[in-house]
């Protein structure tokens, strides 16, 4: 009786243990943090969402803005539409998630600030400003040399890099003698190419970095004022006593937290004024 006794209680037990079992309730699925991102107008992205498994929907709260499909398990293919705001709610076998979009449109403003042409060479030189409202690894202006009525004598492009948002930046394009003697005279930008990336997010520390020019040494001096690494460029200007810009000199310089460096620039064209235009990033 008592061996009998012992195997009921035995079986008492595990009809215990089953039945909390078989009475649990479904394993709750996981929410993946919600993530921001910038996009540009155009602009076509590849994302891998991460931690939950292979992706059994993506939908997105506004396609006119950001269009969406899913690929390869765990990928999403995006594609910026317009300008706007959109949100893309993705679910996969282990549990769902959010990206928070803003598109934001391409604007790039150009200004052509004249040439100075001599007998064998000439720089053509143009101020650049991004107004895209977001950091721009680069730029690809594509552009004419044009004569007196505008002819074109020959294209070409330039590339310009780190463009931080609203900071003015200073290109010069060289222009050979060879078009001179066909009587080249200006640059005109014809038309640009951005190029961002949603997954890299920098800070605009421009107000952060303090950069003077002596003229006498052509010293260019650096003050990080962050606590981080930055990454900071400068465009010395040159201008005549009629304000047309003679020369552009960029230096740069990768500063630690609280650092100083000093750079050099210097010209060998007659000038009476300058003008420092800095920008600043991490």
């Amino acid at each position: 009786m008592k061996g009998l006794k012992r195997i009921g209680s035995i079986v008492v037990m595990l009809a215990l243990v089953f039945g909390l079992a078989g009475v649990a309730g479904p394993v709750k699925q996981a929410q993946a943090a919600t993530k921001k991102y910038v996009m540009i107008k155009g602009e076509k992205a590849k994302v891998s969402v991460l931690f939950i498994g292979n992706l059994t929907s993506a939908k997105s709260s506004k396609p006119s803005v950001v269009s969406v499909k899913k690929f390869g398990g765990n990928k999403l293919k995006l594609t910026a539409k317009k300008a706007g705001k959109a949100t893309i709610n993705v679910r996969g076998k282990y549990g769902y998630g959010k990206y928070n979009i803003t598109v934001k449109n391409r604007k790039l403003k150009c200004v052509y600030k004249g040439a100075q042409i001599g007998s064998y060479s000439g720089y053509a030189y143009y101020e650049i400003t991004n107004k895209c409202g977001d950091y721009m690894s680069s730029a690809v202006l594509k552009y004419d040399i044009v004569d007196a009525n505008l002819n074109v004598l020959k294209s070409g492009e330039e590339t310009v890099y780190s463009l931080v948002p609203n900071a003015k930046m200073y290109i010069s394009v060289y222009i050979g003698g060879d078009l001179i003697t066909q009587g080249a005279t200006a640059i005109r930008v014809k038309s640009y190419a951005l190029k961002h990336d949603m997954m890299l997010s920098y800070k605009n520390l421009s107000s952060k970095v303090s950069v003077s020019y002596n003229p006498s040494s052509g010293a260019v001096s650096f003050k990080n004022k962050y606590s981080k690494y930055v990454s900071a460029r400068a465009d010395i200007v040159f201008y005549d006593a009629a304000g047309k810009v003679v020369d552009v000199q960029t230096v740069s310089s990768y500063l630690s937290g609280k650092g100083k460096d000093t750079k050099t620039a210097t010209t060998t064209k007659q000038y009476s004024d300058y003008k420092v235009f800095k920008r600043a990033y991490a």
